[in-house]
């Protein structure tokens, strides 16, 4: 289980270690004191509803309010946000019309539940929604709903209740249920928004249907293992043919795709062996991966480059060895899978018409020395699309890219160097993973967040300069990079999650801003790091008994711990076993110190300790250390207040030899707004409670206000 180390997210909290990630921004009770968690969405402006990541989080009767006003800003909820009410024991819940959408798993397996009103307002309901929810008979499906997400009522009352046959919600073809008769035509009603995901699937009896240019969307494996259908129209309305959508439609002898469809999903016809005739407009501008495999239509292409469309789908055939590829001018996509395999592909040119490059595209392409991106390919370099390509070593993308997509470039254990366009926002897992000769890498100020394994095992890489910009960086994400001895991380980093930094073994020291909230377990683990500096707010573990400590985050070999100004609390055996400690410097800010916190440093011999005022420190925080030995400096005008207060008075020599400090008390101005409330564990909460609470004011100041 993933263990984090939560240091607190305001400089006056005591944060606690912790075994999972907040699962929520807000927390705001409604009228009838139901506590209900909520996350910010569309830039901050609405909300959707969530849990506080426990099963059992919402029970009984929930009513979800339209609006919710917090420190004197209102915004509406729109969404019932994913998994938000997972498994819990609720009988009721109402639904406010400022809803627009339920997401994927929001309500499933909600067994007490038994019946549900969807207000006028909601257009989409995702797969599974309601799944598993035994007891529920009655579904009060607006018109307003134009999608269904698969899934979304099996295991409910309501649909076992439906009769055999085609089952409609709301305006939405839903699924056929039972056996269907063969040769079975069956004629959509007029009017009809959708067709659910799967919900055709294997209907070996399907010969014929008609579609109504009134539905605009078809879910995947809609009509997947339909053998013995053979002829369907595709509504003028449809934009997208979604993966598997026809797979094994072995009766298809021809289809005509609509001029308004932009994509065609992966494996969407594949092994129609009858399919011998595909109309496919100038508007599709994204083939997926084997869309047309096992079709007759591919079966008759010529050998060489195959073109589906104004889309390259792949290259037939045994490719000559050295091949360099010219695509035509005019082309608007590379297909998924296209080259993948191709270990003779040398060289190939891309024009600059074509728009999208699907997955794994260009994957183990073994010989492909080169790749130019034209400025015209947009928003991503698809998952996997140059992995395995060992002998790439130049690689220029272009400004329209935003997005560097899963192992994108892992393997390609040739690049030395690239440059990332400063449109992408994101790098994902694993993107360059094993990129073993990858030497530098300029990240720009627009990426935001670093994905898992992002740059694990760049053994050549010996710096990195993470922008100010970067949020967040993901598990693994430097891991095993034998040869990075410099790191620069930026000030608006929030969390290193776990392992982030192992086995660096290059790595001799690291500062770690005053924006982190939180560093996974073994984060720096195999690291050779002597120097620590922590600039992060709190170093408190939990309930100042467990025994995770900075050995567990960063190794038990560094020396030297600089603790910075933000730090103000240090937690139970935080430092325990640390045994190669020689030097600790401890912030002014600091006013507690829990048990057991330094236990054992046996190599201790200088502390210094900038408190102006003793911090409040347990009889155990020095237990084993050797403190007797050891030089302790202190503010001046606070000498003698550490000389006469255990455990600081067992020190061997305790001197004055740093300025004294001022310490900046809360303000208590009685005219200043209330701005916001916060929790012990850094939630915003609508209004004070019991214990103590942290008051954000609107002149700028902050308080701490305990409620008895």
């Amino acid at each position: 289980m993933k263990q984090k180390y939560l240091l607190a997210q305001l400089s006056v909290l005591f944060c606690m270690i912790c075994t999972n990630v907040l699962a929520y921004d807000i927390e705001v009770a409604n009228d009838d004191g139901v506590m209900i968690y909520y996350n910010y969405i569309n830039n901050g402006l609405e909300l959707e509803v969530t849990n506080n990541g426990e099963q059992n989080g919402y029970s009984d009767e929930v009513i979800i309010p339209e609006k919710v006003t917090l420190n004197g800003q209102t915004l509406s909820v729109t969404r019932i946000g994913e998994g938000a009410f997972w498994r819990c024991p609720i009988n009721f819940v109402t639904i406010p019309k400022s809803v627009t959408s339920i997401g994927s798993g929001a309500f499933s397996y909600c067994t007490n539940l038994t019946y549900i009103i969807i207000p006028n307002n909601v257009t989409s309901i995702e797969s599974r929604a309601f799944r598993g929810c035994s007891r529920l008979n009655s579904i009060s499906i607006p018109n307003s709903v134009m999608r269904i997400g698969s899934e979304a009522f099996d295991g409910t009352a309501w649909y076992a209740n439906q009769p055999d046959g085609l089952v409609y919600a709301g305006k939405n073809v839903y699924k056929y249920k039972g056996t269907m008769p063969e040769d079975t035509s069956i004629i959509i009603n007029e009017g009809t928004y959708s067709i659910t995901g799967y919900a055709f699937e294997n209907c070996d009896g399907l010969s014929s249907i008609t579609i109504p240019n009134s539905v605009t969307s078809i879910g995947v494996y809609a009509f997947d293992g339909c053998e013995h259908l053979s002829s369907i129209s595709i509504p003028n309305g449809i934009t997208s043919i979604g993966s598997s959508m026809f797979r094994f439609c072995r009766s298809l002898s021809s289809i005509i795709i609509p001029n308004g469809v932009t994509s065609i999903g992966s494996e969407t016809f594949y092994g129609c062996s009858s399919l011998s005739s595909i109309n496919i407009p100038n508007s599709v501008t994204s083939i997926g991966f084997e869309a047309f495999a096992g079709t007759a239509w591919y079966a008759n292409q010529p050998d060489g480059l195959v073109y589906a469309g104004k889309n390259v789908y792949d290259y037939k055939g045994i490719m000559p060895e050295n091949t360099s590829l010219l695509i035509k001018e005019g082309t608007l996509s590379i297909a998924g899978g296209a080259f993948s395999e191709r270990s003779c592909l040398s060289s190939i040119t891309i024009p600059n018409s074509v728009t999208s490059i699907g997955v794994r595209a260009f994957y183990n392409c073994s010989s492909l020395s080169s790749i130019n991106i034209p400025n015209s390919v947009k928003d991503s370099i698809s998952s996997a699309t140059f992995s395995g390509c060992s002998k790439l070593k130049s690689v220029i993308l272009g400004n329209g890219i935003t997005t560097i997509g899963v192992a994108a470039f892992s393997c390609c254990t040739s690049l030395t160097s690239i440059t990332i366009p400063n449109n992408v926002t994101r790098i994902g897992t694993a993107a360059f993973y094993n990129c073993s000769a990858l030497t530098s890498i300029t990240i720009p100020n627009s990426v935001t967040s670093i994905g898992s394994e992002t740059f694990y095992g760049c053994s050549s890489l010996s710096s990195i300069n993470i922008p100010n910009s970067v949020t967040s960086i993901g598990t693994w994400a430097f891991s095993d990079c034998s040869s990075l001895s410099s790191i620069t991380i930026g000030n608006s980093v929030t969390s290193i999650e776990r392992g982030t930094f192992e086995y660096c073994s290059s790595l001799t020291s690291i500062t770690i801003p005053n924006s982190v909230t939180s560093i996974g377990d073994i984060a720096f683990n195999g690291c050779p790091l002597v120097k620590v500096e922590l600039n992060s707010k709190t170093l408190v573990s939990k309930d100042y008994s467990v025994d995770y400590n900075m050995k567990d985050i960063f190794n038990a070999q560094v020396e030297e711990y600089i603790l910075g100004e933000e730090v103000t609390s240090i937690g139970s055996n935080i430092f325990n076993g640390c045994l190669n400690i020689k030097t600790i410097d401890i912030s002014s800010a600091v006013s507690k110190i829990g048990k057991r916190a330094f236990y054992g440093l046996v190599n201790l011999t200088d502390v210094t300790c900038r408190a102006n005022m003793v911090p409040t420190t347990d009889k155990t925080a020095f237990d084993l250390s050797n403190i007797e030995n050891a030089e302790l400096h202190v503010p001046k005008a606070s000498l003698t207040a550490y000389q006469e207060t255990t455990p600081w008075s067992n020190f061997g020599i305790i001197n004055s030899q740093i300025p004294a400090e001022v310490i900046v008390p809360f303000a208590t101005s009685k005219s200043s707004t209330i701005v916001s409330r916060y929790d012990l564990n850094g939630h915003q909460i609508s209004q004070s409670r019991h214990g103590l609470n942290i008051i954000h004011m609107k002149d700028g100041t902050t308080r701490k206000v305990v409620v008895k």
